[in-house]
């Protein structure tokens, strides 16, 4: 089995793996397993725009209220993959040329386990979440990467082979 667990997702904690684990481990007929919650957009409320006009991305039922027009609280609850994590068999990959198969199982995040951090307000609102003290990042025991490669010769930091003089172009 394989896992991807997304630099994005700075909440998600050694116990979320876990739980996932044991969730996908419970059941071997899934092929994979995605990290999903509640949508906060819903769908039925989406549209596509053609020219000047717009049509709803999925159609409605027969006979009531449009979805586009209901309450989000009276829609089919639709759920959204998140960053948190992913979960696969080696053979789903190998035999089906997928990382998630045909038999997707949910794990339902919770709270902020499944918070993806995709554009500049995320990074904002992580920061300002931290800083209230109503979420904690996971403690990082090693040193920075930049810092690792602080320890090189002086004058070689950051550069590449070739830059320094090493690389196959070089005179």
């Amino acid at each position: 089995a394989f896992s991807i667990l997304r630099p994005t997702s700075p909440f998600r904690k050694a116990d979320t793996i876990r739980r996932a684990w044991k969730q996908f481990t419970s059941d071997k007929t899934a092929h994979s397993l995605r990290a999903v919650e509640l949508c906060a957009q819903h769908p039925g409320k989406m549209w596509v725009v053609d020219g000047n006009r717009m049509r709803p991305l999925l159609s409605s039922p027969e006979n009531g209220t449009p979805w586009h027009s209901s309450p989000y609280q009276s829609l089919p609850p639709v759920y959204a993959q998140n960053a948190s994590l992913e979960m696969a068999w080696t053979k789903t990959l190998l035999e089906q040329k997928s990382i998630a198969g045909t038999s997707i199982m949910p794990f339902f995040t919770t709270g902020l386990e499944g918070l993806d951090v995709n554009q500049p307000r995320d990074w904002w609102y992580v920061e300002e979440l931290v800083r209230r003290g109503d979420a904690e990042l996971p403690t990082v025991a090693g040193k920075p990467w930049s810092a690792r490669k602080a320890g090189r010769r002086k004058g070689e930091a950051g550069r590449g082979k070739r830059e320094a003089g090493r690389g196959p172009r070089s005179k």
